[in-house]
């Protein structure tokens, strides 16, 4: 989906987006070695796909000059064949590309004002997904409590389990929150505004999304930290979502930047 809707941005032919939704033409997006950003042409150290399952192209941003010392951005593809790369999230694969000497490009290309609008989306939907975690996971947590018997009382009658519980609640609901404030602002601001948006809820998420994990593990006591659980899972993604487009320190360090600026 964030491939996708870089392209759309891009003004793709309509089918090739089509082709894209049904899934149809699966693609991924190429990010630097570090998982900090979109990848660029030329890339230094590997290229990145990330989400590549079933993908057979990775889409890249290639920067070029738009004459008066800024950078227009164009979207292209290489194949996304390469080496799979042991990673944190066993529900996503990782592999480091091996780009063709070129790539292709795909679509027109986007000014600065349309990358913000981009870059605001991809951290919404980061967001959406670490939100979605929590949510499962606490879930999850929850069900467990109400079925362990343990000193002959279910587990989700201690007081401990129940506060503990309703912390990770109130973390979910702050994220969601912040999640929905900037999906909200990626079609209902300025592109500058919706970025600011996005990375504070990028900010806040990727700080809880991996407190709230951490805790569905406590809750599931010895259990949760055996590899037959699946709470293990939760902690992985969202330790792999709070890397990718950067973590809490980074857009936090963005947002001050910004704030002095302005």
């Amino acid at each position: 989906i964030i491939a996708s809707e870089l392209l759309a941005l891009a003004g793709v032919d309509g089918d090739v987006l089509a082709a894209v939704g049904a899934g149809r033409r699966p693609l991924t997006v190429a990010v630097d070695r570090a998982l900090g950003g979109i990848a660029r042409w030329p890339a230094i150290g590997a290229i990145m796909a990330w989400d590549a399952a079933g993908a057979e192209e990775a889409t890249l941003v290639l920067a070029a000059p738009a004459g008066d010392g800024e950078e227009e951005w164009e979207p292209g593809v290489v194949g996304a064949t390469g080496t799979v790369v042991p990673s944190v999230d066993l529900t996503r694969r990782l592999v480091a590309l091996e780009p063709a000497p070129q790539p292709r490009p795909l679509g027109g290309r986007l000014d600065g004002d349309a990358m913000q609008r981009w870059q605001a989306f991809a951290l919404s939907v980061l967001c959406a997904d670490m939100v979605g975690v929590m949510a499962g996971g606490l879930q999850m947590a929850v069900a467990y409590a109400s079925e362990r018997v343990q000193f002959g009382r279910r587990i989700g009658t201690f007081q401990s389990i129940q506060h503990l519980c309703a912390e990770q609640l109130v973390s979910v609901e702050a994220a969601r929150s912040a999640t929905y404030h900037a999906a909200w602002a990626v079609d209902g601001l300025s592109a500058q505004e919706a970025l600011q948006a996005s990375r504070i809820a990028k900010a806040y998420v990727s700080r809880e999304a991996p407190l709230v994990a951490e805790a569905v593990l406590q809750i599931h006591g010895g259990i949760g930290h055996t590899w037959e659980s699946l709470a293990h899972v939760f902690l992985r993604r969202a330790l792999l979502d709070r890397a990718m487009f950067g973590d809490t320190s980074v857009h936090l360090s963005a947002i001050a930047a910004h704030l002095e600026a302005g």
